[in-house]
């Protein structure tokens, strides 16, 4: 019994199209150093270094345009600082269990959040 020859993959959709010609026709042709996947506060990160360091970059994002900046937007950018120079140079009293307090008071916790509550627990 001889073996089967394989058979060569047809190029052509059913519409009869060249369908790798086409494929080639719609790459872009954009190109740059770097490409980044993301941008969320890491990306924009990196983005913004690279890019001051001469870099071309592209920057690749799920979302749309006005959503850019991923969860960073929701939480403004912000950072969580207690007790520091700056609080204590202005007269602001705080502390790691006033820190816990004010958190725990506006976070929100749904019933089954097991993780948050544990991170959230003082050493």
């Amino acid at each position: 019994m001889r073996p089967k020859r394989a058979r060569r993959a047809s190029r052509e959709s059913r519409w009869g199209a060249d369908v790798q010609a086409d494929q080639r026709a719609e790459q872009p042709t954009d190109t740059a150093d770097v490409l980044i996947i993301g941008g969320g506060i890491a990306g924009i990160t990196v983005a913004l270094d690279l890019l001051d360091g001469g870099k071309t970059v592209a920057l690749l994002d799920r979302d749309e345009e006005a959503a850019f900046g991923g969860l960073a937007r929701e939480s403004f950018g912000g950072m969580f600082f207690v007790d520091s120079p700056e609080q204590r140079r202005q007269g602001i009293r705080d502390s790691c269990e006033l820190a816990l307090r004010d958190w725990q008071s506006f976070a929100e916790f749904d019933p089954d959040d097991r993780w948050p509550k544990a991170w959230r627990k003082p050493m």
